[in-house]
């Protein structure tokens, strides 16, 4: 059984938060007790304890029902928006992928599977030598691909699921997500042709969490049946 999912995408504000606390409540309706973190969140505000909070990892937390401290669930917060290694540096921190692997497998003592909401982008460095790939791979974790439907986004996603198969990550699938114009049937029949991948269906942004729990009715089961999980 696979204990880590990764849920990524091939550009930032891709809609991974929405899908990533979308698979957490379908995996717990199923009996699963899922854990969702963000091990990098970046554009983080100080609330009024004067305390770094991630609305993506408090998100995460939201959807699950599992109790996890903030610093598990959202480990490294920056409040600069750029790239993970970029935010860490202006910070003063040095991350490296050793970090980063252990915070999330920590994680792993409170529940499962562990949904890892990916930093960034999947090519996003988070360290001198490693992008957001290298993390799942270090990590065997199993791939959930958020695509959003725009121009230009089928080369970009293209690419990272190569990059997935080059590292023999395993592919659960895609999770569309839809703003403005989405793909018409030819571009997604296209699109799929080459992906070789699951189409576990799509999700408005912005939308709410019942709205997108509506859209990926289907997102635990299929995700669950990949990962051969229970």
């Amino acid at each position: 059984m696979v204990s880590i999912v990764y849920v990524c995408s091939s550009t930032p504000a891709a809609g991974k938060t929405t899908v990533a606390a979308a698979l957490i409540r379908q995996l717990t309706r199923l009996g699963a007790r899922p854990v969702g973190i963000k091990p990098i969140e970046l554009g983080v505000g100080y609330d009024e304890h004067q305390d770094l909070r991630g609305p993506d990892g408090d998100r995460l937390a939201a959807a699950s029902t599992v109790q996890v401290p903030p610093l598990v669930r959202s480990p490294y917060r920056f409040t600069s928006r750029t790239t993970p290694l970029v935010a860490a540096e202006r910070a003063g921190i040095t991350l490296g992928l050793d970090d980063l692997v252990s915070a999330i497998e920590t994680a792993k003592e409170y529940g499962g599977p562990v949904v890892v909401e990916g930093p960034g982008a999947a090519w996003s460095a988070l360290a001198d030598d490693t992008v957001g790939l290298d993390l799942a791979e270090r990590l065997g974790a199993t791939i959930l691909l958020v695509v959003p439907e725009r121009p230009g986004e089928e080369a970009a996603a293209l690419g990272t699921l190569e990059g997935c198969r080059k590292r023999g990550l395993r592919i659960a699938g895609i999770c569309r997500t839809q703003a403005g114009t989405p793909w018409t049937s030819a571009e997604r029949s296209c699109f799929f042709s080459f992906a070789g991948a699951r189409d576990l269906g799509a999700t408005p942004l912005p939308v709410e969490d019942e709205a997108a729990d509506q859209a990926l009715a289907g997102l635990g089961t299929a995700v669950a049946d990949a990962l051969a999980w229970p």
